[in-house]
């Protein structure tokens, strides 16, 4: 009886025994350590830390005086004219994302279970953002009107000249033509555009009424086409517009030490000058900033782990997670709140705890470094047993 309750004592130890040794052990890496391991038997991981990736997108609006302004009103009637070249810019759309990066403060070592199997891991990863600018071309079809039109500055002129001539014993006075290149004035060039947009809208209207003999299943093509010609026609009194949109993408990092409270500011914003780096001292500009309200939903754990520290001697070998708190987020223009972006959890203002011996199975969020999954040695120990 005693041989037989050894045997089933040594087995039940071998069985407790057997999946400690299959853990990893995981050792904090701080500046000055030295590792007796190699490290090819292991890996290194981060749990990350938080940023914000902003994109701004503009609208720039660029209004040109037409050559003709000084005419539109007389020779077309209109009277809103451009009469001076000027820059607008409006904010379209601002994107706050919260993403991820490895925290060097919060690096560990794992070294692999010998003679075992690996049990299944996914640790976070550091993600990166790179800053960019995108512009798109200006109406190269209307600019490239105006510049046609102002090339063709220059007129044949012919001069008449009579000269005193001895024919047939008689005098004569004979004419004698001189042709010579002259520039158009700007009103002449204005006689020739409006001509040209009176013969566009009268083509228009033998279309309309059916006077011109066509294939009539292309009259809406054709008339289209004839408007687009006569917009850009009357550009040269009205002025053109060019709409430009501009995005940038940059990267926010958040303060080290943890408040109750952020303001931090994303960018300064002038409607004439577009987004600028620092403050601007023109009287239009603004600054649009975040707010951050700590929710303080980690008090409880935080408060739980520091009476547990008080009994633990010594910190344990396992894997390290994060308790993410919470803030509140919003994005203000100035002191005008602009929209409540909701609560992001931020990984560096939580609390850092440690798994148990006995780990099978782990996931951590990538973006915040939070347990998403874990499962236990005890779940697989008890269906070995069954």
């Amino acid at each position: 009886m005693q041989s037989r309750a050894r045997i089933l004592l040594l087995l039940l130890c071998t069985g407790l025994l057997l999946p400690l040794r299959a853990q990893y052990q995981v050792f904090p890496v701080h500046v000055g350590d030295s590792l007796t391991e190699n490290p090819g038997q292991g890996f290194f991981y981060s749990l990350p830390r938080n940023y914000f990736e902003v994109t701004v997108t503009v609208c720039k609006v660029s209004r040109y005086p037409g050559p003709f302004a000084d005419y539109a009103e007389r020779m077309l009637g209109l009277s809103g004219a451009i009469r001076e070249p000027s820059i607008q810019y409006a904010v379209q759309q601002i994107a706050v994302n919260l993403r991820a990066e490895a925290d060097t403060a919060q690096t560990y070592y794992v070294r692999f279970p010998k003679k075992t199997k690996p049990f299944p891991l996914e640790m976070p990863f550091a993600a990166t953002v790179q800053g960019q600018v995108q512009l798109t071309n200006p109406n190269a079809q209307t600019q490239a009107q105006f510049e046609m039109y102002e090339n063709y500055t220059l007129i044949e002129k012919t001069d008449t000249t009579y000269e005193k001539k001895l024919i047939d014993s008689e005098y004569v006075m004979v004419p004698k033509l001189h042709k010579r290149m002259v520039e158009k004035t700007t009103a002449q060039k204005a006689e020739e555009a409006l001509a040209k947009i009176k013969s566009i809208r009268e083509a228009q209207w033998l279309l309309l009424t059916g006077d011109h003999e066509v294939d009539f299943t292309n009259v809406e093509y054709m008339v289209s086409e004839l408007k687009k010609e006569e917009e850009t026609y009357v550009s040269l009194y009205s002025g053109f517009s060019v709409t430009e949109t501009e995005t940038l993408t940059f990267a926010l990092r958040l303060p080290a030490g943890k408040e109750d409270e952020y303001r931090l500011p994303l960018f300064t914003f002038s409607p004439s000058e577009g987004v600028c780096k620092g403050r601007v001292s023109k009287p239009d500009a603004e600054v649009y900033s975040l707010h951050l309200t700590n929710s303080h939903t980690t008090d409880a754990a935080a408060q739980l782990l520091q009476q547990a520290s008080q009994y633990r001697k010594k910190r344990q070998g396992g894997f390290c997670y994060r308790v993410p708190e919470q803030y509140a987020v919003v994005l203000l223009c100035g002191n005008r709140e602009v929209k409540e972006l909701g609560r992001m959890p931020f990984g560096q203002y939580g609390v850092v705890n440690v798994l148990p011996s006995g780990v099978r199975s782990l996931r951590l969020d990538p973006l915040t470094g939070a347990l998403e999954s874990v499962r236990f040695e005890q779940e697989t120990s008890s269906e070995n047993n069954n």
